[in-house]
Formats: structure tokens, sequence, C-alpha cells
């Protein structure tokens, strides 16, 4: 080599080793580039890209990507490690928030639900609830609907029907009967706490009832008396008279008047002669229960299959349970593949709750206090931060954010199966 490097020019081996400096300053470079390249994810709603930038901020790579952001729209910037992220895109979305008559209409990047209502000025309190859930996600026309729960007494007076007696009179004729005292109903208030959400009552609990007035009863008096008759003699003492006549003729006799048997009726006179019966009133109708359901007509919202089968009586309630909870539930929905808190993914049948008071893997029976609407088999898998406020009990799965809107807030009963 050395042999070979004198026999060349010294022109041309300077050209060699200018040309590998070169080498060696690119090679330089070009490791040093790739160094500081980064690899970027754009994440948009509709598609997503990958670039290769040596610029690390997010207005500059998305101009570089010739991707354009109205006012209202966002992004986040997550780096995954040195030289990777994602850039994450959140299109504004028009909402409108409508509470007691009154709808207004947002523009913010998609969010939850709770921001929503913040930005339209409208502050959320323990007495409200809504058509959604507050952690959902925001979309594209959707309406937020807030509702005040309205607690109020009310009261329902039912009739009480009198009842019919009878009652021996000797002042009246046997046989006939008289109404002494007509009947009246009597009245029995029952005292209710309902609660009202959007005109719509949820709930009506029992909590007093009084008699208001006592039924009058209606009062028959029926006949004893009997009637008599005698016969009194007749009186024949009166004697014959002799006048004298006052001229020669013959003595007249005068037939003495003979009294005749007379028959009186020695009976009481009746002090009242209305002898005629009236018939009692119909006493009002009472009122018909209504059995929504019956244990072959029960239809469930959860598509969960219990591992082993349960009985329910004839009102729909499990024959064995271990515990009966009753609170309010509302409802929440997810993307499919989402993952409850326990690791699975959502489905109708996993709900959300309090696993301080319903451990996770509870199996549960869940249906509104009046039994028109039946959740069906259910299993504690998830939790949410209803959990802090307390006023809600569970919170049910629902495959669609309608069925949600649909189900809104309902009181339920909660049994814990054996």
């Amino acid at each position: 080599m050395n042999q070979l490097l004198k026999k060349t020019p010294t022109v041309f081996r300077q050209g060699i080793a200018i040309m590998l400096a070169m080498v060696i300053v690119l090679s330089t470079l070009t490791f040093g580039l790739n160094a500081m390249i980064n690899k970027i994810k754009i994440i948009d709603t509709s598609f997503f890209k990958v670039i290769y930038t040596l610029s690390s901020s997010p207005s500059s790579i998305l101009a570089n990507a010739g991707i354009k952001l109205d006012s209202e729209d966002a992004y986040s910037m997550n780096w995954l490690n040195g030289r990777e992220g994602e850039l994450i895109l959140k299109r504004a979305v028009d909402v409108t928030v409508s509470y007691n008559g009154e709808d207004v209409k947002v523009t913010l990047p998609q969010t939850t639900v709770k921001e929503a209502i913040d930005k339209a000025g409208f502050t959320l309190t323990d007495d409200m609830v809504l058509n959604c859930s507050v952690n959902s996600t925001i979309t594209e026309g959707m309406k937020i609907e807030i509702y005040d729960v309205i607690t109020e007494t009310v009261y329902e007076d039912e009739a009480i029907p009198f009842e019919t007696v009878t009652e021996k009179s000797s002042k009246l004729l046997k046989g006939t009967e008289k109404v002494a005292v007509e009947g009246k109903n009597g009245t029995k208030r029952y005292t209710y706490t309902r609660t009202v959400i959007n005109g719509e009552t949820v709930s009506k609990e029992l909590v007093g009832e009084e008699i208001i007035e006592n039924p009058t009863n209606r009062k028959i008096l029926v006949g004893t008396k009997m009637t008599s008759i005698s016969a009194t003699k007749p009186s024949t003492t009166t004697k014959p008279s002799t006048t004298k006549p006052s001229t020669t003729t013959k003595p007249s006799t005068t037939t003495p008047s003979t009294s005749t048997d007379k028959v009186e009726n020695n009976g009481t006179t009746e002090t009242d002669k209305d002898t005629s019966t009236e018939s009692a009133p119909e006493s009002s109708e009472t009122e018909t229960k209504t059995v929504y359901y019956t244990k072959a007509g029960y239809k469930y919202v959860s598509s969960l299959k219990p591992s082993k089968d349960f009985l329910l009586d004839e009102n729909g309630i499990p024959v064995n349970y271990s515990k009966k909870i009753t609170g309010k539930a509302t409802a929440y929905s997810y993307d499919a593949g989402s993952l409850t808190a326990t690791g699975k993914k959502v489905r109708t049948g996993y709900v959300a709750v309090n696993p301080k008071q319903i451990p996770y893997g509870t199996k549960l029976f869940i249906r509104t206090t009046d039994g028109k609407y039946v959740y069906g088999y259910a299993s504690a898998e998830d939790t949410g931060g209803f959990v802090k406020k307390g006023k809600i009990t569970v919170d049910l799965f629902f495959p669609s954010t309608s069925a949600c809107y649909k189900f809104g807030v309902r009181n339920v009963e909660i049994y814990v199966l054996n």
C-alpha cells in the first residue's frame, strides 16, 4: 500500500484524502440527524398519519404537515419516548345545553359533558340530574338536558265503604221496614313522598295514612209489632114505652130500638204511616291494583346470563337473596372494547358501584321500585366518580347513548343474590 501511494501522484493522493474526509463528515452528519429526528403520529377524528421532523413544537409539526385548526379546535401532545410521540387533535363540536326551558349552544373541543355545562354557564347541584353521564364525551349536535329533582308531598283520599245494619223495632208492624239512617262513606287519606323529574314521577313512597272521616252505617228498622181485633157485646136493656091515647084509639106500642153489634179495632194506631222500604245506595268501588309483570312476562335489559338458575316469585322478585338495597340509578355507555375497573370489557349486565358498599364481582338483580322497568341479572364490575357524591347507588351500563337518555334517573331495588 505504501508503495502504491508512493507511485501515486501527489494531487491524486490529496483528492483521495479529501473524499475520505467528506465521507466521514457526511456519515457523522447523517448519524447526528437521525439522532435528532422525531417520529410523530398525528391522530385526527377520521384519520392518522406519521411524519418525521426535527421539530418538537406541535404548531410547527401541524404546519409542516399541512393541517389547519379552527379557533375552537385543540390538541394534546403525548411523548411516548425520547423521539416518538402522538399529536392528538380535538376538533370542536356544537352542542346544546338545556335547563329550565333555556337552551344555550356552545362550541368546544370534544371533551366531557361536565365541561360543556360549565361553558354554558350552568352550575350542577346535588338536586339535579342529566339525561346522560356527566363524564361522557360530547358529540356533534348533542343535546345535554339538565333536570331538577323535585321532591313533593302528595295526598290521596280513598273512600271507606259504609255497611248496612238492621235493627228490630216494636213500633213498626211486622213485615215492614224503614230506613232510619242513610249510609255515608268515610274517607281515608294516604300521604306519599313523590320524586318528579322532567314532569315524570320516578318514585312514590307511602309515608303515612290516617282516617279523615269514619263511615256512617246505613240502619234499617225491621218491624215486630202484631195487630189484634176484639168484639163488644151490644146493649139490649131498653124497655118499651106506652102512651095513653087522648082519644079512643087503640093504644100504640112503640117498638123498642135495638142496638146493633159493633166491632172495634183495639190495636194501637201506627205513629208513622211511611212503611215503604228504601234500597241501600251502592258503596263506592274499590281500586283495583294492576300487576305490571308476571314471572313469564319479564323483559330484561341485561344480556348477562347467570351461572346457575334462580327463582323469581309471582311479583318478579328473587325468592332467595341476602340483601336488598334501595337507591338511585343512572346510566352510562362507553365504546365497545373499553375496560371496566376490574379489567373486563364493558357490556350490558356489568354495572358500576361503590366497591365499599357492593364488592366487585357481586351478583345482583336490579329493577325499578315500581317494578315497571327491569334491568335484570347483573355483576358489579366497574366504578365511577359518582361514588364520591354518594347520591347514586348504581350506574347501569347501556350499549348506546340514546338508551342512556331514555333511562335517565330512576329509583331501583338491588337484590344481592345468594
